[in-house]
């Protein structure tokens, strides 16, 4: 028998209240009850991301602490737990699973505990950084899989990150993302450098084949990089690392735009095959961070083409 999940989640809640659930016609077998995390690509994926070993190993492994320990506190029976599975782990769902042998006790118990511990099986998931660049146009899900569809889905909590809009750059170019094929990765990393007093932050470029014709799409050559950055923090930039594929790694002083601006620049000249792989990497004196210089919790990178027409705006973060 399927119960509707909002009729469901009407009785749990007069349970909860104090009233009885002995109304519901629950299953007389052991009940197979799966918290998933479900990752949504937007239709044009220009910076594919997937679920890796780490993320489902951390989702697992918070939605088995939570819930075993839920369960247990509360006399509730269930035959193995929730455990670890790493068959369960997909690129765009993981998954884990409990197998209840007291199904009318457990789902009533699990109904409440899911979605209070809903937030907290997002950020494991997403390592707590859910508005992280790497999720932005994916949607991200905690659903419930249960015998008979009982338990009602958890609240969504994926679209409260209250993004704050882009830098205003002093430029007519088209800043749209995705229009021409480079693309900043959505992570940027700390390497160590030559000199113990400062570090390196570098950015991978990404050169995408899958975009939609445009005045901006079929571009050669990608012209230059600019940075919005604190200019009032210049003196903490010392240099700019440019390592084109297939090339030796180039040191070059770093350029800034007029004063105001807030655009840290770097020429390139590179071709496709020159991009593809290739980084850029900007040298920081410390204890100045790469965040600090870019105002905030990330970084807002502007790719330009030749005729300077073009200028798609990539985010990225550690």
């Amino acid at each position: 028998m399927r119960w509707n999940s909002l009729l469901f989640t009407a009785v749990v809640l007069g349970w909860f209240a104090g009233s009885h659930a002995e109304s519901i016609q629950f299953p007389s077998d052991a009940c197979k009850v799966c918290i998933n995390a479900e990752l949504y690509p937007p239709e044009i994926d220009y910076r594919p991301y997937r679920f890796d070993e780490k993320d489902c190993n951390s989702f697992q492994s918070s939605v088995a602490s939570l819930l075993n320990n839920v369960i247990d506190d509360n006399g509730g029976q269930h035959n193995f737990g929730f455990l670890p599975d790493p068959s369960l782990c997909e690129a765009t769902k993981v998954s884990i699973c409990d197998i209840t042998s007291s199904p009318e006790d457990e789902l009533v118990l699990l109904q409440g505990w899911i979605i209070k511990f809903a937030p907290a099986f997002y950020d494991a998931v997403t390592g707590g950084k859910m508005c992280h660049p790497k999720y932005e146009n994916y949607g991200l899900a905690v659903t419930v899989d249960s015998c008979g569809d009982l338990l009602a889905q958890p609240p969504d909590v994926a679209n409260e990150c209250g993004l704050l809009p882009p830098p205003s750059i002093n430029c007519t170019c088209n800043t749209t993302t995705g229009i021409s094929p480079y693309i900043v990765s959505s992570s940027f990393r700390e390497e160590p450098s030559s000199n113990s007093q400062t570090a390196l932050y570098c950015f991978d470029i990404l050169v995408n084949k899958d975009i939609l014709p445009s005045t901006c799409s079929d571009i050669d050559i990608l012209r230059k990089v600019e940075f919005y950055a604190e200019q009032s923090l210049k003196s903490f930039v010392k240099s700019f690392r440019l390592s084109p594929n297939g090339g030796s790694p180039t040191t070059i002083s770093p350029s800034w735009g007029p004063t105001g601006s807030n655009l840290l620049k770097a020429s390139l000249y590179w071709t496709k095959d020159q991009a593809t792989g290739a980084s850029v990497c900007v040298e920081v004196k410390k204890p100045m961070t790469m965040l600090e210089l870019c105002g905030g919790w990330k970084c807002y990178v502007y790719l330009f083409n030749p005729d300077l027409k073009c200028c798609p705006l990539s985010t990225s973060a550690p």
